[in-house]
């Protein structure tokens, strides 16, 4: 899979057909890049499988969950980023999580021994 959802060809088709027909699967999502490795493979290993070719992430989505969900409005949807990492007080620096944190181990007032939160 690529940064921009694009499904590549994988390697030992052969072996991931035994493996699903071992586990007594029925559908078997592959790239299409591999559609001639299964061309390849023996009637018989292919025999009470379905073999469904997807490009994109989204064609995998579609054939694993069903249709996508619509999405929702809003200026965050609209940016493909959730919601609370918009607000401005969603992220602290990480130096000030880090005293946060050494301040709170344990229920104590203090850092732990050996962390220092300069």
């Amino acid at each position: 899979l690529t940064l921009v959802g694009e499904v590549l060809p994988i390697g030992g088709v052969r072996e991931k057909v035994l493996a699903a027909r071992r586990l007594r699967l029925k559908r078997i999502v592959l790239p299409a890049g591999n559609r001639r490795d299964v061309e390849e493979l023996k009637r018989d290993m292919k025999e009470g499988l379905t073999f469904v070719y997807v490009e994109t992430f989204k064609d995998v989505f579609r054939e694993v969950f069903g249709e996508l969900p619509p999405r929702a409005g809003g200026a965050a949807a609209r940016s493909g980023r959730p919601a609370a990492a918009k607000s401005a007080g969603a992220r602290q620096p990480r130096a000030a999580a880090r005293k946060t944190t050494a301040a709170t181990a344990k229920g104590r007032d203090q850092a732990p021994p050996g962390l220092h939160t300069k």
